[in-house]
């Protein structure tokens, strides 16, 4: 297999490897690289892989416990024995790229759901929401912005307190595509 930098393999399965930064996982069980998409689960309301371990034995596993597992190179679910648990910290469960996901306390979880409840009552706006005016300025800023549009999602989640996917998405036009914006020449 060649060497990426970007790929991290998940401990005890020798076949498997995370981009962390993407939050995604391959496979390298038939010799070739695969990118393995995960599949929804009604009951736990998570995506999942099945991974097979050297013995061939298969195991399934949230993509967030996959993907925490390889960027911290421990094994898979060993936090829980601590009281830990893996957390979104945008609480968006699809978006398990490898910064948005930490380890905490279930406590720790919970309280800082509730802090975000309540700074939504208290300013009457969510993380995850932006006005038509607020596209429009960044739509006109990223077409004045010359580099990486993972860069300029970033600058924006962080000014405007939305998600990195949901800035990327604005920027792709996969969302609010009814704004009607004209490039400045």
């Amino acid at each position: 297999m060649k060497e990426d930098k970007q790929l991290k393999p998940v401990p005890g399965y020798e076949n498997y490897f995370v981009d962390v930064e993407k939050g995604v996982l391959y496979s390298n069980r038939r010799g070739t690289l695969k990118l393995l998409k995960s599949s929804y689960s009604e009951q736990s309301g998570y995506y999942m892989n099945t991974l097979y371990d050297a013995d061939g034995e298969p195991s399934s596993f949230t993509i967030h416990s996959i993907v925490m597992a390889a960027k911290q190179q421990i094994p898979i679910n060993s936090w829980k024995i601590l009281g830990l648990t893996v957390h979104h910290r945008n609480s968006i469960r699809e978006d398990n790229y490898g910064d948005n996901l930490e380890l905490c306390s279930r406590t720790a979880q919970f309280t800082e759901e509730l802090k975000k409840r309540l700074s939504e009552e208290k300013t009457g706006r969510s993380r995850n929401k932006v006005s038509r005016d607020d596209v429009l300025d960044i739509l006109i800023g990223f077409s004045e912005f010359d580099g990486k549009i993972t860069r300029y999602a970033q600058e924006i989640a962080d000014r405007y307190d939305i998600t990195r996917i949901n800035a990327y998405n604005i920027l792709t036009r996969k969302t609010w595509k009814d704004v009607e914006f004209d490039k400045i020449s």
